[in-house]
C-alpha cells in the first residue's frame, strides 16, 4: 500500500511539473551596480485561460527591487491586467488609481526600459506597468509579479516561440541595488531555461522515490 501511495506521489509531482510553464533567466543590459551585488531573475510564462500568464521573480539573495515591467511586443498581447500579490503594488500604464471628482490614471516611469535602446528593445506603453512609488512596493527579494494578459493573435505556444526568437522581449527596470541602494540597472529576457532543466526534476523526484524504497 505504501508502494503504491509513493507512486502516486512521484506522478503528482512529475505532471505538476509538465503542467507548469517556460522559465526565462534575465541578462543585465546596463551595467551601473557593481558586480557580486545583483540578484537573480526569472520570467516564467504559462498558460492562463485563453490568454499568458507572466510571472516575474526576484530570486535574491541580494537587495533590489523591480520597479517596472516592459514589453517590446505588438503583435501578440493586450489587455494586460496586474493580479494581486502579497507585498507587490503594481498598476498598468492608463489604469485608474484614485477615484473622485478628479480621478488619476497611472503613467509608467520611465516611459521606456532604460537602456533598452542598446539592444533594440522598444516597449510599448500599452504593457508596460510600474510599482506604486516607493521601492518597498516593487518585487522584492522573495516575491513575484504575476500580469495575465490576452491574446491579439496565436496561442500560448506561439508567445513562447516569439519569446525564444527575441521576437517578443520582456524587460524589468530594477532600483535599490548595491550595499546602500544607490543604483538601479535594466534586464532583458534573453533565453529559456533549457527543458533538460525539467526532466532533471523529475529524476530527482524519482531517485528520491527509489532511495526510500531500498532503504
Amino acid at each position: 500500500m505504501k508502494s503504491v501511495l509513493r507512486c502516486a506521489v512521484v506522478l503528482c509531482a512529475i505532471a505538476s511539473m509538465a503542467n507548469a510553464g517556460v522559465i526565462f533567466p534575465f541578462q543585465r543590459i546596463t551595467s551601473n551596480t557593481p558586480d557580486g551585488w545583483v540578484p537573480s531573475f526569472t520570467l516564467e510564462v504559462s498558460e492562463y485561460g485563453n490568454g499568458v500568464l507572466f510571472t516575474f521573480s526576484n530570486l535574491g539573495p541580494y537587495d533590489g527591487s523591480i520597479m517596472a515591467a516592459y514589453f517590446d511586443d505588438t503583435t501578440y498581447l493586450t489587455n494586460g491586467d496586474v493580479l494581486p500579490t502579497t507585498g507587490v503594488d503594481f498598476h498598468m500604464e492608463g489604469e485608474q488609481i484614485s477615484f473622485g471628482p478628479k480621478p488619476k490614471y497611472n503613467s509608467v516611469s520611465p516611459g521606456d526600459l532604460p537602456g533598452g535602446n542598446t539592444v533594440g528593445f522598444t516597449a510599448n506603453p500599452a504593457l508596460s506597468s510600474d510599482a506604486d512609488g516607493n521601492p518597498s512596493n516593487g518585487v522584492n527579494p522573495g516575491e513575484t509579479l504575476d500580469i495575465a494578459f490576452e491574446l491579439l493573435t496565436g496561442d500560448y505556444d506561439d508567445v513562447i516561440a516569439a519569446i525564444r526568437a527575441q521576437t517578443l522581449v520582456a524587460g524589468i527596470h530594477v532600483q535599490d541595488l548595491g550595499p546602500d541602494g544607490q543604483f538601479s540597472d535594466s534586464f532583458t529576457v534573453h533565453a529559456p531555461v533549457p527543458g533538460a532543466l525539467v526532466l532533471g526534476g523529475i529524476g530527482v523526484v524519482a531517485t528520491a522515490f527509489m532511495r526510500r524504497r531500498l532503504s
